[in-house]
């Protein structure tokens, strides 16, 4: 009765992600009803199920149905608009007196879907050419005892930092300090705001191709194959070797984020 007595006073019904559970009001009152999808409707394997079918069908009857990337929009059919997520330039932003003096970034959740262990294997074909850049790695998460020990396996320990988890101004300045944002997952993105976040910080970023992060990234960095550690290799080989290659790439940020 309370959630009726809700949508009854409102203006507008907004949900960020369809959620079939939250309509039944709209049955009763008729109101202007917008969606954001921020997801795929699928399942970890890729699978589609019964809901995540009634969400994408419903979804075509809400007055305005926006995604994040165009992969998305896609996914989800006609009458989906595209509308990025945005970042906070307030935090996220060139911040010259910071010396650049660190090589690569990861951030994120540290959990298979992210793909750390590509960034890791990466480092060790690099390491094969005689490329040794180093490496911090921003977050926590259940695959932190497995990366470390991976990353001790390949003889990497004095290339790769661990730094726990960061945010806000904390991040925004550790960023400032790397050349390049690393966003390797092999899970499809949907888009992925780090990447946003690494560009306004002056970030050249390298993500993986599929899903939303082309989107993200635009022309300010280069993509490589999901799942793909020697693709992913070669296009850091390609950014650190080229001091011509970042400053075209940040200044193709500048204007991707504006």
């Amino acid at each position: 009765l309370e959630t009726l007595r809700e949508v009854l006073a409102a203006d507008l019904i907004y949900q960020p992600n369809i959620s079939l559970r939250e309509l039944w009001p709209l049955a009763f009152a008729r109101k202007p009803w917008v969606i954001s999808h921020h997801s795929w409707y699928t399942r970890t394997d890729g699978s589609i199920t019964l809901a995540d079918r009634l969400k994408r069908a419903v979804s075509r009857r809400a007055d305005l149905s926006m995604a994040v990337s165009r992969a998305l929009a896609s996914d989800l059919g006609p009458g989906t608009i595209v509308a990025p997520t945005p970042y906070r330039d307030s935090i996220f932003y060139p911040r010259p007196e910071i010396v650049r003096d660190r090589d690569l970034v990861f951030v994120g959740r540290l959990v298979s879907d992210k793909g750390v262990d590509i960034l890791i294997d990466a480092l060790g074909r690099l390491g094969t050419r005689g490329v040794r850049p180093n490496l911090t790695i921003i977050g926590n998460g259940p695959e932190l005892p497995r990366l470390e020990a991976a990353v001790n396996a390949q003889g990497l320990a004095t290339q790769v930092t661990f730094d726990g988890m960061l945010e806000g101004e904390a991040l925004a300045l550790e960023l400032a300090r790397h050349e390049v944002l690393v966003v390797p997952s092999r899970y499809r993105e949907p888009f992925g705001i780090v990447a946003l976040e690494g560009l306004a910080s002056g970030c050249v970023v390298i993500g993986s191709e599929g899903g939303g992060l082309p989107d993200a990234i635009g022309r300010g960095g280069l993509m490589f194959p999901n799942g793909s550690a020697s693709g992913l290799a070669e296009q850091i080989d390609l950014v650190l070797a080229s001091a011509k290659l970042r400053r075209e790439l940040r200044s193709a940020a500048v204007e991707h984020l504006h």
